[in-house]
This record gives structure tokens, C-alpha cells and sequence, in this order.
């Protein structure tokens, strides 16, 4: 375990904070692979040996910049550097030995146990760390911060990175810059993607082991203990999906350039894939999952943590790459994008990946991240996903659609957008409304949320689904004094939102809107007059969307044809 100490950011430690570091790993780091053998995140390490050791090796390699970082009276200072390292090793502590149900809030358990550790005058935290009051309500909000809280009760603006608690701490030495230290963990613990994060072939035989034992308690899911064991075991599910992706990504590199992070993407395991049967396609939007968690969290690290010039200084990424030299894997990684590829004339074809970036407020916010992972994993291993290319409406045309109607279909899908949503709305001062379903999915949806909540219920079928049903759209008969809440399946252009809010003069009534899917697109900016009011379940799935007349596709049947009444494909914009 002792190889931990040629890097880096650890070599760097003078030599009385590196032997009070080393004392604290030999007491702590083996209560991290405890969690191992537990269910939920079980088989998603986060031991010392792999995910702490990837970690420092990313904050080394990867991000800091060597010559400034660690440079005497410009840099960061031994005592930030010596918590910045604590910090590390502690950040998922909270899950050792401890249930899936501590996954969404596991870095305040993290906290939590660091401050037990404190206030035990026998414990060797207490006796070997030294650090002052001070410091270790810094190192404690550095390591909340490495994961958002999921808890409605606290406010986004003060959730992760947007924390009060990360500000400057005085300290034994100068200052500790909890804010810039946060950003630094937060980011090397998102690009903890590769197949380093893998572990033994003794993990891929719990797998097994745990993915037997989850299909036979379902066979038997009609038994009360039965029932409660799976809900234990949900987080298993996801955690497996996340565990396979590690193999997609080889290594995590920085450019030559030193501002850009390379993604290397694995060819040979790629080859494996696609013997299987798998698709360029399908392993396209695995990648692109991978690739837009990262974007985001660096996105907004860049923002708020690292908006200094110092601090731009001393980790100067500014961008990520795919990097494959699968040319069809490249360009189908290219569409899902919707990017333009740039090819490096000296080393691998790499995609860039400079999209534009997301500011806030501008696509809906997304009510749970989990269950927007959840519901991604189910759409691509149900193969959910419809390609071809479709008229939209009348204005626009547009590449693949999701079949809502089998995700709703699906009971415990179903059961969880009724909770997230109805909690969602029960968390907030609504006053007196109704709830209004949008086409078919919508109105299937918001009937469970209006029999939940026990508020009056209408629905909206649209002109589209006019002409393959027999029920015209219902007059209305939801009292004018009602706010309304709208619940729809996907959102694109809000074409058929604004259309049922201009027929039934709902404007000034609208006090919400939920809708399973939102689809963003990079290309064109279409009308988010009510995004404000938009709470979304999945924003994971953006879409290639063309004005008619400028479509890319010389098969377009929009370019071909006059789209009339009840040609708009199967997803309600």
C-alpha cells in the first residue's frame, strides 16, 4: 500500500505532515474496503487501494499544474495541501459498513464520522491530524461538497460547490481555500472512470453472486421481506450499470496542451462489445453519459471554484476529449454530440467536445439525479430509443424518439416519477391547483398524481392524437380560480405546451410544469418562456433537431413532402 507515496501531491507533503499522513491511512484506509462486500454502491469501489489512489494520481497528473501548485509563496500552502489529502481519503468514509440507503447522503456521513474522529481524544485522527477548530470545519465542508446533497430540504444555491460553508478558513499556516480545495476533490472524484477503478476478479464474482440473488428475491416479490429486501438492493442496479462503464475508459490523460483532459477510450474492450452484438450506436451513448457527467461537474467547478487566474493557474483544464480510434464509434460519439470532430495529424482521432455551455437557468432543473440515471440505464438497455428521422411539427424535424409509453408502462418506473414528482410539488407553498395531463403518456402520469395528491384532474389530448383516437380534447372544467400544474412525458420546443396554454388561456394560471423527458438541443434556440416553472425527471438525452427547410438529410421526408394534421411523430413536444 506504500505506493501511494511516490505521488505527487503526497511527495510533496514535507516530511512531519507525510508521517502524520501515513499514520492516519494505516488506521483508516482498511475501513474503506469494507464497504465492499455490502449491497448498493457495493461494487463501485471506493476503497484506498483503487479509488483514493486513482484520485491523487488524477490530482497530480491530470490537474494540477507541477511547476505552480506546489511553488513556495505562490502556491498552496503545506497545511492546505496536507487537508486537501485528508480530505481525499475520508470523502466516502460514510459508506463504509453502512447500507445503500446512506448513498445520497453519504459525504455529510463522511463529515459526520471525521468530526466523531475529532472529538475521540483516543483516536488517531484526533492525535495525529493537529488541526484546529478552524481547520476542520474546512476539511469537513470540502468533503460535503465533493457530492451534492440529495435532500429537497436544502436549497440548490447552498448545495454542494454553492456551499457558505466554502470559504477561506484562517489557519495555522495562512489560510485554507476550502472553496478551490472542494473543486479540486470534486473533480478528480468524477473522473475516477476508468478501468483502474476496477478492482480483482474477486468484485466481478460478487457481482454475479449479488445479480443471482437480486433475480430470485424478484421471482418472489410477493412476500412482504421480499419486497423490502429489493428496495435495499435498487441501489445494486445502478451501481452495476455504473460498474460496467468503468470498462470503457482506459486511462484518464492530460493533452500535451495541459488544458485538456483526454477520456482514452478502451478499442479492445470496444472490439469485445461489438463481438457480442452490441453497437457503435449503443456504446456511443454510454460514452457520451460518461463524457456529460464529467462536462458538467468541470463546467461548473471552472465557474465557481476555479474563476481566479490563480486558480485557473494552478489547474488549468478548460476542456474534455473522447479519444478512439474507432472511426464509426468516433462519428456516432460526433452525432450524439452534435459537435464538430477534430482529428490531432500526431497521435489518436479525438473528438472536441466543446459544446456550448449550459447556464443556469436555461434548460429545466432535473428533480433527482438518481432516478434521471435510473431511467437512462432503462432506456438503453431496453432499447428504448427509436432511430430514424421524424417530423416534429411544423416547424422542425428531428433525429430519434423515445418510447414514453413503454417507460410509463413499466409499473416500478411508474410508482417512482409518481413519488419524485408528488414529493416535489408537497415540498413546495403551492397554493389551491389542478392537475392538467398532456397527451396520452401525460395524462396516464398526472392520473396517478392527482389521485396521490387527492386534487381535481383534467387532460389535453393534443391534434396529433386527435386523429388516431376516438375522444376529441375535453372542455376544460377545472374551476378559473385553480392554479394549474401540467404533466407531459417530453419536452423539446414546447410547442404543444404553449398550444394547450393559448387554447385554453392558462397563462397567467400556470404554476408549474413536469415532464419525464427533456430534450435539449444544441442547435436551435427554441421557446423557454416557462422553463423557469419546467421540473424535469431526465435532461440526459439531448436531441439533433433541424428547421425543416435546412435539414442536413437528403432523405428528410421534411424536406420531401408538406407535413399536414397528424403526421408529428410519437413524442408530445
Amino acid at each position: 500500500m506504500s505506493e501511494y507515496k511516490k505521488i505527487q501531491c503526497i511527495k510533496k507533503m514535507d516530511e512531519d505532515y507525510l508521517d502524520r499522513f501515513d499514520s492516519i491511512v494505516d488506521e483508516y484506509a482498511p475501513k474503506l474496503s469494507e464497504r465492499v462486500i455490502m449491497n448498493g454502491s457495493a461494487f463501485t469501489l471506493h476503497d484506498f487501494e483503487h479509488h483514493c489512489f486513482d484520485i491523487y494520481k488524477i490530482i497530480s497528473e491530470v490537474l494540477f499544474d507541477e511547476e505552480l501548485i506546489y511553488k513556495t509563496d505562490y502556491g498552496i500552502s503545506q497545511r492546505e495541501l496536507f487537508i486537501l489529502n485528508l480530505a481525499v481519503l475520508f470523502h466516502d468514509i460514510g459508506m463504509f459498513n453502512v447500507l445503500g440507503a446512506t448513498r445520497e447522503n453519504h459525504s455529510i456521513k463522511s463529515a459526520d464520522y471525521v468530526q466523531k474522529e475529532y472529538d475521540d481524544s483516543r483516536s488517531v485522527f484526533k492525535k495525529k491530524s493537529d488541526l484546529t477548530v478552524n481547520e476542520l470545519k474546512a476539511l469537513k465542508a470540502i468533503i460535503i461538497a465533493h457530492s451534492d446533497v440529495k435532500d429537497r430540504t436544502i436549497e440548490d444555491k447552498k448545495n454542494g460547490m454553492k456551499s457558505p460553508d466554502l470559504k477561506d478558513y484562517n489557519a495555522k499556516e495562512g489560510k485554507i481555500r476550502a472553496k478551490f480545495l472542494a473543486g479540486v476533490l470534486r473533480l478528480a472524484d468524477e473522473l475516477d472512470v476508468s478501468s483502474d477503478r476496477l478492482g480483482t476478479g474477486e468484485i466481478e464474482q460478487q457481482i454475479e453472486e449479488g445479480k443471482q440473488q437480486y433475480e430470485e428475491l424478484k421471482k418472489h416479490s410477493e412476500l412482504e421481506a421480499n419486497r423490502k429486501a429489493l428496495e435495499q438492493w435498487e441501489g445494486f442496479i445502478i451501481s452495476l450499470e455504473h460498474w460496467k462503464r468503468l470498462h470503457l475508459i482506459s486511462s484518464v490523460q492530460r493533452n500535451e496542451d495541459g488544458k485538456t483532459i483526454e477520456l482514452q477510450i478502451d478499442d479492445d474492450y470496444i472490439n469485445i462489445c461489438l463481438d457480442e452484438g452490441k453497437t457503435e450506436k449503443s456504446i456511443a451513448r454510454e460514452c457520451i453519459d460518461i463524457y456529460n457527467e464529467i462536462e458538467k461537474k468541470l463546467n461548473e467547478i471552472m465557474g465557481i471554484a476555479f474563476n481566479q487566474k490563480k486558480f485557473s493557474n494552478y489547474v488549468p483544464i478548460s476542456k474534455i476529449l473522447l479519444v478512439t480510434e474507432n472511426e464509426v464509434l468516433d462519428k456516432e460519439i460526433s452525432d450524439g454530440l452534435s459537435v464538430r470532430r477534430l482529428i490531432s495529424q500526431k497521435s489518436d482521432k479525438v473528438l472536441n467536445t466543446e459544446k456550448p455551455i449550459i447556464k443556469s437557468g436555461e434548460y429545466p432543473n432535473v428533480l433527482d439525479e438518481e432516478l434521471e440515471k435510473c431511467i437512462y440505464g432503462e432506456i438503453t438497455k431496453r432499447n428504448l430509443i427509436k432511430f430514424g428521422h421524424f417530423l416534429l411539427n411544423k416547424l422542425y424535424c428531428a433525429r430519434d424518439w423515445i418510447d414514453t409509453r413503454e417507460v410509463v408502462e413499466t409499473k416500478k418506473i411508474l410508482n417512482k416519477l409518481v413519488d419524485v414528482i408528488v414529493k416535489d410539488i408537497n415540498s413546495n407553498n403551492h397554493n389551491d391547483y389542478a392537475i392538467i395531463g398532456i397527451d396520452l403518456v401525460g395524462s396516464l402520469l398526472a392520473s396517478r398524481i392527482a389521485f396521490a395528491l387527492q386534487k381535481p384532474l383534467s387532460y389535453i389530448v393534443s391534434e396529433k392524437e386527435e386523429l388516431s383516437n376516438a375522444s376529441p380534447e375535453i372542455e376544460l372544467s377545472i374551476e378559473n380560480t385553480s392554479d394549474i400544474i401540467l404533466i407531459t412525458d417530453v419536452i423539446v420546443t414546447y410547442d404543444t405546451i404553449l398550444k394547450a396554454i393559448d387554447k385554453y388561456r392558462l397563462k397567467t394560471r400556470i404554476d408549474s410544469i413536469y415532464t419525464i423527458f427533456y430534450r435539449p438541443n444544441y442547435r436551435i434556440k427554441v421557446n423557454n418562456e416557462f422553463v423557469s416553472k419546467t421540473y424535469s425527471i431526465n435532461n440526459m438525452f439531448s436531441i439533433e433537431l433541424f428547421e425543416k427547410k435546412e435539414c442536413v438529410y437528403k432523405n428528410c421526408i421534411a424536406l420531401n413532402r408538406k407535413i399536414s394534421e397528424g403526421e408529428n411523430d410519437n413524442e408530445d413536444y
